[in-house]
């Protein structure tokens, strides 16, 4: 039996679908996003796994800061996996009319890396402000593989432990999946810790070190004086690379996450937030968390690109190859004249010699 509108009840989900299927108009999501998400996805995923790849290959990027941004580039990659997931599931499940048993489950497991991924790359983030800040404030502390190492398990394991309670708020409406579809007090604690914990602490912290850090790289004695101009230049660059990385992640995930608070609180779904032209702040707000997330997981790429030389080669290495093909010949004819060039001067000098020499006997 179909079930009108009035009898679906989001806080429980048993009532969303039947048994046998979900094949009511109303559970038929909105598809119109998919083409834009789906190409979001697929180029977050291939970016990010260049940068992997390319990390764990080149000699040049095997250092701390480049596997700190290879850990930030595969929480990305869960991201993006899942965004590509809740598409991919979402459309079977309408064409083969799905059970409702079977689609929650591909819910969680296809949702779960959005959490997992969030909290695995603001934790990375908050890593790299701090060790950058190091860095500038104490030089002679370098970070090690070693320590890198030991400080991405301890990411991946805390972000794991945090992500895991969420599973149970996973659902769907329809065939819609859903980040929350039971509004009790656990989740509501869950979703204020998440958000405490996880954006409001860490995007503090961040600013704090990078205030720091511009700080110290503005004033007059802020680098070692004994450094190289281009050691200055790079270091400076670096920072604002990983700066500008921090605030976009911020602003694409900020509306994320202040929607999981209000879905908790006022017990109603993303989608229906979407969808309520009566208040046009949650609205807009809903639209961009749904968004922004998809986005936040292919701009790292693109400003490595602008201000790193090495990641640059690991995405245009056909450029690189032909520049390196001219530079190597123009350096060969610039080596040949200079070489050319001294046995002139010295031939001509032993010949000036030879002459006086001739003449001073003669005379």
């Amino acid at each position: 039996m179909a079930l009108t509108k009035e009898q679906i009840n989001p806080t429980n989900s048993s009532l969303l679908i039947t048994e046998a299927g979900m094949n009511t108009n109303q559970s038929i999501p909105n598809l119109g996003n998919v083409p834009f998400t789906s190409v979001l996805a697929i180029f977050g995923i291939v970016s990010n796994l260049i940068i992997v790849i390319g990390t764990f290959t080149k000699k040049s990027l095997k250092k701390p800061t480049y596997y700190l941004m290879a850990n930030l580039s595969i929480c990305d990659i869960l991201v993006s996996s899942s965004a590509s997931s809740v598409i991919l599931i979402t459309v079977v499940a309408i064409r083969v009319k799905m059970a409702a048993n079977i689609f929650i489950i591909l819910c969680k497991i296809a949702m779960f890396p959005i959490y997992y991924g969030y909290i695995c790359s603001i934790q990375t983030l908050t890593i790299i402000s701090f060790e950058r800040y190091r860095a500038i404030i104490k030089p002679t502390k370098k970070l090690t593989n070693k320590r890198v190492a030991i400080l991405i398990v301890v990411v991946w394991l805390i972000s794991f432990s945090l992500a895991s309670p969420f599973l149970s708020s996973i659902g769907h409406q329809g065939y819609q999946c859903e980040i929350n579809t039971k509004h009790d007090t656990f989740v509501i604690v869950m979703h204020s810790i998440l958000f405490i914990t996880q954006f409001a602490i860490p995007a503090i912290v961040m600013i704090f070190f990078y205030t720091k850090i511009l700080h110290r790289l503005n004033a007059k004695n802020g680098i070692r004086q004994h450094e190289s101009v281009k050691s200055k230049r790079l270091k400076r660059k670096t920072i604002y690379m990983l700066l500008i990385t921090t605030i976009i992640f911020l602003i694409c995930t900020a509306p994320w996450a202040t929607i999981l608070i209000i879905v908790a609180v006022t017990g109603q779904f993303t989608s229906q937030l979407m969808n309520d032209n009566s208040n046009f702040f949650l609205k807009a707000l809903a639209i961009l968390a749904r968004f922004l997330i998809p986005i936040s997981t292919i701009y790292n790429p693109i400003i490595y690109c602008i201000y790193n030389q090495h990641i640059r080669k690991l995405f245009f290495p056909c450029n690189y190859e032909r520049s390196n093909i001219v530079s190597a010949t123009s350096e060969g004819d610039s080596t040949s004249k200079i070489k050319f060039k001294p046995v002139l001067v010295t031939s001509s000098c032993h010949a000036f010699e030879a002459d006086t020499h001739k003449d001073d006997i003669q005379s």
